[in-house]
């Protein structure tokens, strides 16, 4: 029995073809995604728009010139949300700012290549997003270094109060262990 073989040139052409056919599926599949996304976020527009006049019907509405929306760290609230996530498995225990920026630079790989860039990330965008999450009641602010400055915050997850129901449920809880 002779067995045949496939000429190299041949076999070269089938795998490209065959990977072109992949990638423009893989490509389709993504047309339709964006597509499904565009109709959306149109909606979502022509939703802002209706409710515009009813806001603030007196002022003239303006079009504003179209902005790239915020892809930092993977999308807007991202930043924020990690950071509350983070704060909230830690709970009860406190978290500084040195950590915490430790863990968005892990979380997003982020690189920084100086010590003045990585104070920078921390003043800017962690104590930015613990800022707003104190603002909101969220966490709670442990330290108050008014004379020392170098002092790295302390910040905590604060939980909502609970009903009496909740804080029996808690108290069986701990007395199981």
């Amino acid at each position: 029995m002779t067995r045949q073989q496939t000429p190299p040139d041949l076999k070269w052409l089938l795998n490209e073809r065959a990977a072109v056919a992949g990638e423009i599926a893989s490509i389709e599949a993504e047309v339709g995604r964006l597509s499904l996304r565009k109709e959306h976020l149109l909606r979502v527009q022509a939703a802002l728009g209706d409710v515009y006049p009813q806001i603030a019907p007196t002022i003239p509405f303006v079009d504003a010139p179209p902005v790239k929306a915020n892809t930092r760290y993977g999308g807007r609230g991202n930043l924020i949300d990690l950071v509350r996530a983070t704060l909230r498995a830690a709970h009860p225990f406190a978290l500084d700012t040195v950590v915490l920026t430790e863990q968005m630079v892990q979380a997003f790989g982020i690189l920084l290549g100086s010590s003045a860039e990585r104070k920078r990330f921390r003043q800017n965008s962690v104590l930015g997003a613990l800022r707003k999450l104190h603002a909101r009641g969220e966490v709670e602010r442990l330290h108050d270094f008014q004379g020392v400055p170098h002092m790295v915050g302390v910040w905590r997850w604060k939980p909502g109060t609970l009903s009496l129901a909740q804080l029996a449920a808690q108290a069986e809880a701990q007395e199981a262990f």
